[in-house]
């Protein structure tokens, strides 16, 4: 029996490294482009990064602690995406074996048949006692059922959503030494546990916000499973004040990032009968998807009007509010449901559309936490079937037909997990199949469009691009953002008279936006009119602040008054000079390209598509020992783009 308790956190671990083994073949994906390929500020562990790490809400959140592990994997492998994913892999792996230990804890509290006057502790501690290795069998199912659910994915796959696993694996530490803390009797050792817990749980915080809602989960396992109610109420919540005020502070920390990296949308596009709708869709949401995870999707977009009376809406908000009373009228039969309902509720809540941020209705991110309380109430079920057939209340063929059942739900699960951890594999395929599970996606289509033109330059390609991009004005025309894309590609195509009109469209909609005035500048110089597009780059430069010129940029201008070169000095954006130099180089214009791309290198030499497309116009303008010194330089910052030629 020990034997067997020994081996099943290792059991744990090879399944759920074999289930997500094809994300190690994943490229940097999504806003890894924005929070990693092209952001220099978190690589290394000195004191400049360490401070930015402290500092920054980039992204819309702040994370320090998700900082300082990317940075860890920057300094043990740099640029290669391997070495992330791995990391990534590894939590998840720990905190699978972290859930197996709390469900241990919990089923043993919530034993069928435990006395009465039996102390869980007991049960979680000695392996020899009769009924424990059912305990463990639930603990171990339902471990497996998170560790294996093709929800997970995304925050495994994803790097830049290591926050969500580093948080969780803190977040169960937390809850970890808050049994041992509480569990009787009472021993010495039962504040030190308590400061562990605390310190836990603001580590879980710096990771990221959403492990707020811990001190109200807490409450719910104080009177399920743990039956601490006879304690009172008063000594309850004074247990959890200390945890009320961490997460006030993280709170207050997660709203600033928010505001200052992100934004809010406001009550004028989603009025409050919108919000309940948003609200009950998100808590219907997650336990539908981890009992059915079909047409899992990176982005599951927001609608630009909704109504609390449209099906879509209508029917999780009233199935909600009857599950909601259902539940709390059945509290005594179906304690266990009730309680996982309340914590999916905590985690849920302050993602759930009452503080509406960004274009997403719901994410699969966020049902790492919220689904774990229903997850063990299938570990309950195990040890329930089993306990129950022990004496004699169920058929004896009960039990066999559950292990049946549970094993091929879990090889379902796995299977699903595999085939999805592919589909993470590059932007791509990544936005292709979101646009083939929601094809009214707007903002799917535009990162599918923005994808293919970024990593291609191939006329077909950027042909799709442009289609996809204008599929995503039809279906929002104020997208802003799709504006400047179809510009850029039309620009990319040779297709000026479309170009323009695009890109003056975003600089309308966004007029304090640099992008538009650069990128317009970016067609003005690729069809010679220097002198109409250096006026648009004093605007940007005049916009971000950096209005005055070094003396050696000064004197280059002076020297190429009203030319490429003076163009080139005005801008700082690495990106826009990327799309000149291709633009250049289409036109067959390598020696001129060589100018803006060399620059944008100069401004980001850890981005790898700057120093790809450089090589190209060295090649082209028959340097090729210059080519190949940045092909080499490449494939030693970042070995996974240096590979195969793409936009990146």
């Amino acid at each position: 029996m020990r034997r067997f308790f020994a081996l099943a956190p290792l059991a744990i671990v090879v399944v759920t490294v074999a289930a997500f083994w094809p994300t190690l073949q994943g490229e940097f994906n999504w806003d890894d482009e924005a929070s990693l390929v092209n952001n220099a500020h978190y690589r290394g562990l000195g004191a400049s990064q360490i401070r930015w790490m402290f500092t920054t809400t980039l992204m819309g959140h702040y994370m320090p602690l998700t900082w300082l592990s990317l940075a860890v994997d920057y300094t043990l492998g740099r640029m290669n995406p391997w070495i992330y994913h791995f990391t990534s892999l590894l939590l998840h792996a720990a905190n699978a074996v972290l859930f197996y230990l709390v469900a241990r804890w919990l089923l043993a509290a919530a034993a069928p048949t435990r006395a009465a006057d039996e102390p869980a502790h007991r049960w979680h501690r000695d392996d020899d006692r009769p009924g424990h290795l059912t305990i463990a069998a639930g603990a171990l199912v339902a471990a497996l059922v998170f560790a294996l659910h093709p929800q997970r994915v995304e925050s495994v796959a994803w790097i830049s959503d290591r926050g969500t696993l580093l948080c969780a694996t803190f977040y169960l530490l937390a809850v970890l030494a808050y049994l041992a803390a509480v569990a009787p009797p009472p021993t010495r050792g039962r504040r030190w546990w308590r400061a562990v817990s605390l310190v836990a749980f603001g580590a879980a915080l710096l990771s990221k916000g959403m492990a707020v809602s811990l001190p109200v989960s807490l409450l719910v396992l104080d009177v399920y499973p743990l039956g601490r109610r006879r304690e009172g109420w008063r000594r309850l919540l004074i247990d959890k004040a200390p945890y009320a005020a961490l997460a006030l502070v993280g709170a207050g920390a997660a709203l600033v990032a928010r505001s200052e990296g992100a934004g809010f949308s406001d009550y004028g596009s989603y009025g409050v009968a919108s919000r309940i709708a948003l609200a009950g869709y998100s808590l219907w949401f997650y336990p539908l998807t981890l009992l059915w995870p079909a047409n899992l999707s990176p982005l599951y977009e927001a609608p630009r009007q909704l109504s609390l009376l449209e099906p879509r809406f209508l029917v999780p908000t009233v199935g909600v509010v009857a599950v909601t009373a259902g539940l709390v009228t059945l509290r005594r039969r179906l304690p266990g449901a009730l309680a996982a309902w309340a914590h999916s509720a905590a985690v849920v809540a302050p993602v759930s559309g009452i503080a509406q941020s960004g274009l997403q209705l719901v994410a699969d991110r966020y049902a790492y936490l919220a689904q774990m309380g229903f997850i063990l109430l299938a570990g309950y079920g195990v040890v329930w079937v089993i306990q129950m057939s022990a004496r004699g209340r169920v058929p004896r063929r009960t039990v066999g037909l559950t292990a049946g059942g549970v094993t091929a739900a879990l090889l379902a699960l796995g299977s699903l997990t595999w085939s999805q951890s592919y589909v993470w594999r590059d932007p791509e395929i990544l936005w292709g199949w979101a646009v083939d599970v929601d094809p009214a996606c707007a903002r799917c289509h535009y990162n599918l469009g923005a994808a293919l033109m970024r990593r291609r330059l191939d006329e077909a390609s950027l042909r799709m691009s442009e289609e996809h991009l204008r599929r995503a004005l039809e279906l929002r025309p104020d997208y802003a953002d799709a504006y400047l894309g179809v510009g850029t590609v039309s620009l990319m195509r040779r297709r000026y008279a479309e170009a323009e009109p695009a890109l003056r469209e975003y600089m309308r909609l966004r007029p304090t936006t640099r992008a538009g005035f650069e990128r317009l500048a970016v067609l003005y110089l690729v069809r010679s009119r220097p002198e109409q597009a250096i006026p648009l780059l004093r605007r940007a430069q005049e916009m971000s602040g950096s209005a005055e010129v070094s003396a050696g940029r000064e004197k280059m201008m002076e020297a190429h008054a009203g030319g490429l070169a003076e163009a080139v000095q005005l801008m700082d954006d690495s990106e826009t000079l990327r799309y000149l130099g291709q633009a250049l180089l289409e036109q067959g214009l390598a020696a001129d390209a060589i100018v803006p791309l060399r620059r944008a290198v100069e401004l980001d030499p850890a981005a790898p598509a700057g120093r790809f497309w450089l090589a190209q116009a060295y090649r082209g303008a028959g340097q090729a020992a210059r080519a190949d010194a940045e092909m080499g330089a490449l494939r030693e910052r970042n070995p996974s783009s240096a590979m195969r030629p793409t936009g990146r």
